[in-house]
Parts: structure tokens; C-alpha cells; sequence
């Protein structure tokens, strides 16, 4: 199978949606297929060790494609250099079918050219952010888009052969999109058993390297975006003084780091800011496993993020059998309150230093959620399988859009 991917930008600083693609390619290869990734914006001094194709399409082919136009249709110019770009892309690579990670912009911007001009199948996959209003969120307001980009979004998930939800969360707002329930397919993020394998049998190791002393660990794996709420960690730690906890926060970038340093809050809170991609960390499956060695570290994870469609990062803390604090607006159907975590309020640094205080105080409800995320992780696929799982929505996709253009010709 010859299969094309639109992200909406990739490398170096791959997560969320790119992780997903990183993860689905290498395997697709593995198993003799052809994948080709098509990003707006990619990072040149990686392409060369991607065992796969990647190739921008346009830089900032999307944002401009949107712009660039009051109507639907979008601006004419930017229109027509999208066409002719994604027209010379499929007569060079001869795609059976083009999988869209981003209902909108992307998907919005292409989906007309894909299925209506070059008469190609398409699947779209959203991870959240272009579904969900993350700055309304962030902001307080809501989650919901404005109802121009509302009816867009619909649009191009009715016009799409296929749909894949990474999530429950996804999956309802699929529904309540008006997406029957046939055309959709859930397939959530997997994990690589034999890498975590290894983190557990180094957990010991792993905490040693990080300076911890304590006999509690709670990990933050996010970028550092206002949605992800990192700070709320930083103002739970004030309330941990003297406490058996030490907060490990794996993160992009220095700001963090610094904060902590100014605050003093040195012996509560480590950062782990992570480097650059490397050719081996890109031949192999993400993430890297020094991260996957902090889950196998950890007591439990947080994420106090305000917003999320489905996290990598509860996925990947289940297969360690690592319990998850999070809010009720990230827990996305994925974490099970007093099961496999704790579901607390977001915007709520007291909350979360008073359930990390809970764990330690109760040993038993500690290990009952240590017991659930161990059994949520036994149902965490691996890649391979998640990969597969894809083939056969593309597979569905390619017959359901032969027979609409056959119907279409009558």
C-alpha cells in the first residue's frame, strides 16, 4: 500500500499528532509498505534520517491557504499553488490513499482538491487542537470553535472516506458533529513493551541519576504550553514542604527550569529539559527511552493540562503501571477516577499537592491505582498493531470511495 500523510508541520520538536505519524510510518515501512509525509514546515537537517519520504508541501502551506480568502473556497492564488503542489505529488508517489492528521486547517484546505479533483481516498485523524478551541480554553471560555470554524470542521469530516479518533473524547465529538457512528474507528496511541520492559528493571537507577531523594516521585511529561498548566506544578510544590514527594517535570526548553531556580524550589522540583532529536532517537520508535525510564520511575503522573482530545502521555504511564493525576478536562475518557488516577478540578495547584498528600497518606488507595493503570496498560497496543489497525481504515476508506465514485458517475 502506497500511503501519503499531511501533518500540519513536523520536526524537530515532535509530539502529540507528529508523534503519532513518527511512530504509525516507521512501522508502516517495517511492514513493507510505502509512506510518504507531506508537512507544511519540517526541519531539513533530520529528513535525511527518517527511514521514510518526507517532503514539505508548501511552507506554511495551510495558514496561508486559510488566510488567504473570506470564502470557502479560500484565496485563489494560494489555491491553486496547493493544487498543483499536492497534484505533483500524487502523480510522482501514486498514493492509494492520504491520511489528513488535522481537520482543520489542513484537512479544510485540502480535502476539496484530494477527493474532488485528484479523485483520491482520504482519512482524517484529529488529535484535538483542531477541533477544540485550546485558546478558549486557556482563556477560561470554552473549548468550542466559533460557528464558521464549526461548520468547516463538520464539513470536512462528512467530506472525509474515513475518520480514526484517538480517543472517547474525539470519538463524541465525531458523533456529535453529526459523523455516523460506521464511519468512525477508534485507535489510540500505543506503546513499545520492550523499551518500558527495560525502564522497569532501571527504575532504581533512573532516580539515582535524577538526584531524587525521596521516597515519592510525581512526573510531568508535556511541552511547555498554557494549556499544559506546568506552572500549576511549580505553585503545588509551595505546598510540599517537607513533604515525601519530589516533582520530575521532562519538558522543551528552559523556561521551567529557570522558574524553578528563581523561585528556589530546587529541592521539591526537578526539571529534565530534553535535547534535540538525534538520527537514533529518529530510526526508532518515540519517545526516547530515557523518557520512558521516568514513567518506571515514577509513583504517579500529572497532568494538569486544561484541555486534551486523548494524551500520548497516559498511554504511555499506563503501560508502566503508572497511576495519572489529571483534571476533568484532560482526562478525555482515557483516566478512570479512584481505578487507574485521580480526577481533580482544573486551575488548581492546592488540589493537586492535596491529592499527592492522599497517596502517601493512603498506601492502599496508592496501590489499588497502581493495579489499575498496570491493567489499563495490559490494553495499550503496541505501534505495530496500531499500524495495522490504520491499514485496515485505509483499506475500508479506498472501497468506500470506489463505490461513491462509481455511484457519482451514474
Amino acid at each position: 500500500m502506497r500511503i501519503a500523510v499531511l501533518p500540519l508541520s513536523y520536526l524537530p520538536s515532535i509530539g502529540g499528532a507528529e508523534f503519532v505519524v513518527h511512530n504509525a510510518a516507521l512501522e508502516h515501512e517495517r511492514a513493507g509498505h510505502s509512506i510518504s509525509v507531506f508537512p507544511n514546515l519540517a526541519s531539513r537537517p533530520v529528513w535525511r534520517h527518517l527511514p521514510y519520504t518526507c517532503i514539505p508541501v508548501w511552507r506554511r502551506a495551510w495558514s496561508t491557504a486559510i488566510a488567504d480568502g473570506a470564502s470557502e473556497n479560500g484565496g485563489t492564488h494560494p489555491r491553486r499553488l496547493l493544487r498543483w503542489r499536492l497534484a505533483m505529488l500524487q502523480r510522482i508517489f501514486r498514493a492509494d490513499v492520504w491520511h489528513i492528521h488535522a481537520a482543520y486547517p489542513v484537512g479544510w484546505a485540502v480535502i476539496d482538491i484530494l477527493r474532488g479533483e485528484l479523485e483520491v481516498p482520504v482519512v482524517v485523524t484529529s488529535h484535538g487542537s483542531d477541533i477544540y478551541d485550546y485558546s478558549g480554553a486557556v482563556d477560561g471560555t470554552g473549548e468550542q470553535f466559533d460557528p464558521d470554524l464549526s461548520s468547516r470542521i463538520a464539513r470536512t469530516l462528512h467530506a472525509a472516506d474515513a475518520l480514526i479518533a484517538v480517543g472517547p473524547k474525539v470519538e463524541q465529538s465525531y458523533r456529535d458533529f453529526g459523523i455516523p457512528e460506521d464511519k468512525v474507528s477508534v485507535i489510540p496511541h500505543g506503546w513499545h513493551p520492550d523499551r518500558v520492559d527495560h525502564a522497569a528493571q532501571t527504575a532504581k537507577q533512573t532516580r539515582q541519576r535524577l538526584g531524587v531523594t525521596t521516597p515519592r516521585v510525581a512526573l510531568a511529561v508535556a511541552a511547555d504550553r498554557p494549556e499544559k498548566r506546568l506552572d500549576d506544578l511549580l505553585d503545588a510544590a509551595d505546598h510540599l514542604e517537607g513533604s515525601p514527594w519530589t516533582l520530575v517535570v521532562s519538558t522543551v526548553g528552559s523556561r521551567l527550569g529557570r522558574e524553578v531556580q528563581d523561585r528556589g524550589l530546587g529541592n521539591r522540583v526537578v526539571v529534565r529539559e530534553e535535547s534535540p532529536l538525534t538520527a537514533a532517537d529518529l530510526q526508532g520508535g518515540l519517545p526516547r527511552q530515557a523518557t520512558l525510564d521516568l514513567y518506571a520511575a515514577a509513583d504517579v503522573m500529572i497532568l494538569p493540562s486544561v484541555v486534551e482530545a486523548s494524551p500520548t502521555v497516559f498511554h504511555e504511564a499506563f503501560a508502566a503501571g503508572c497511576p495519572v493525576i489529571t483534571t476533568t478536562t484532560a482526562a478525555s475518557g482515557v483516566v478512570d477516577h479512584l481505578h487507574n488516577g485521580l480526577v481533580i478540578d482544573g486551575r488548581d495547584p492546592e488540589g493537586i499537592a492535596a491529592a499527592l498528600a492522599r497517596l502517601d497518606e493512603d498506601t492502599t488507595l496508592l496501590a489499588q491505582l497502581r493495579s489499575g493503570a498496570a491493567e489499563a496498560g495490559k490494553a495499550v497496543p503496541h505501534w505495530k498493531d496500531i499500524a495495522a489497525q490504520t491499514r485496515e481504515v485505509y483499506e475500508a476508506a479506498i472501497a468506500a470511495h470506489a463505490t461513491a465514485m462509481t455511484s457519482s458517475n451514474r
